[in-house]
């Protein structure tokens, strides 16, 4: 009885369980999966998201925007490590997406900087965001708050944006 019973715990809890990480969003010729967004547990104005972008055609493309109603601005960003401080750059001009290829936005490279967000991001909530692409248009997809791992995430007070 003891084992039914957990069984049923987890198959509930595992209905339970947003999508949202899993989606995949066609585009276009863009397929936009794996998008998730770190959450801030010490209540910091500011976050990261991550995703995969293919572009399936055969001509470039580029992300030039981000938005949600979530943060007062996002920007597209790159991670460079100089002297063991990480910083941060935003990308002015994008981030181009190349021809028949996969654009990977992780921890430690390309990735989408949340600045004022609006709200504490919870793990296992989601959330839309808005992602422009010239000469395409604007495409929104969920993206889901996964938890820091065990606190093995940025040291903060290394960061140079």
């Amino acid at each position: 009885m003891k084992k039914i019973i957990i069984i049923f715990i987890l198959a509930t809890f595992l209905t339970e369980i947003p999508s949202a990480f899993a989606e995949k969003n066609t585009f276009k010729n863009l397929v936009i999966q794996n998008v998730w967004i770190k959450d801030n547990p010490f209540n910091h104005a500011m976050t990261a998201a991550y995703l995969t972008i293919h572009n399936t055609s055969n001509s470039d493309t580029t992300l030039i925007a981000v938005s949600s109603s979530i943060a007062e601005r996002i920007e597209i960003h790159q991670m460079s490590m100089d002297n063991d401080i990480m910083k941060m750059r935003p990308l002015k001009d994008g981030l181009i997406i190349p021809a028949n290829d996969i654009t990977y936005l992780k921890p430690g490279d390309f990735h989408l900087m949340f600045f004022g967000l609006k709200k504490q991001m919870n793990p296992m909530e989601t959330h839309l965001i808005n992602l422009t692409f010239q000469n395409l248009g604007t495409v929104a997809v969920h993206a889901l708050v996964k938890p820091s791992e065990n606190g093995k995430g940025l040291k903060h007070e290394k960061h140079n944006h």
